[in-house]
């Protein structure tokens, strides 16, 4: 008897099943919502029972669509990644010039906007680490792996070509994690960026 009553409330317990409509609506609330909290809290304080409270969604029904906070948060992260593709694109059609200065100016915007979200200057080394270690490899290779595809027809806009595009993603990868150790750097961080940025960038346009 009281092994049936067990399997009664397991079973009243189990989320229940939501239409391909409602797994998108509920999976966009839950990037919404998480990145809110990454901008409010510390990450680290952020819970998976908080993140359901505010979606309004069961604890069980979060792992139909993720099996950790880390990955929700990696989701929130490329989400911004995304946007800030969008923006280059749209900033590339307005270049007249093809020159270092006009692609270190599309660099500079791409920084600009990632300080709009100052949560993401905040990720530090600790939570990078676990970040990295909740993700599935194969998923972060398929974002290098685009990442690497964007970098090229970034360069391929300006002319040119045959570059080695990994070296060049890694490196503009680097730019952008030299942001989250901005404050130990200090005052003289702005000179910092410009002498990586100009390296990377005179690297870029060697004949």
């Amino acid at each position: 008897m009281t092994k049936n009553k067990k399997a009664v409330t397991e079973v009243k317990t189990m989320p229940k099943p939501f239409s391909e409509q409602q797994k998108k609506i509920i999976k966009d609330n839950l990037i919404a919502t998480a990145t809110k909290l990454m901008s409010q809290s510390p990450i680290r304080k952020i819970s998976v029972d908080t993140l359901v409270r505010e979606v309004g969604i069961s604890k069980g029904a979060f792992y139909l669509f993720y099996e950790n906070k880390e990955q929700l948060f990696f989701d929130c992260i490329m989400e911004i990644h995304q946007e800030i593709e969008m923006k280059t694109f749209n900033q590339i059609q307005s270049i007249t010039k093809n020159s270092k200065q006009s692609f270190k100016e599309l660099i500079l915007t791409m920084i600009f906007e990632v300080e709009k979200a100052p949560w993401l200057l905040n990720l530090n080394s600790e939570f990078l680490s676990d970040l990295m270690k909740n993700i599935p490899k194969e998923k972060i290779e398929l974002h290098i792996q685009k990442d690497n595809l964007i970098n090229k027809q970034v360069l391929e806009y300006f002319g040119l070509v045959n570059k080695d595009i990994e070296l060049i993603s890694g490196a503009l990868r680097a730019i952008f994690l030299l942001l989250l150790h901005k404050q130990e750097i200090g005052d003289i961080f702005p000179a910092v960026l410009n002498f990586n940025l100009d390296a990377i960038i005179n690297h870029i346009f060697k004949e």
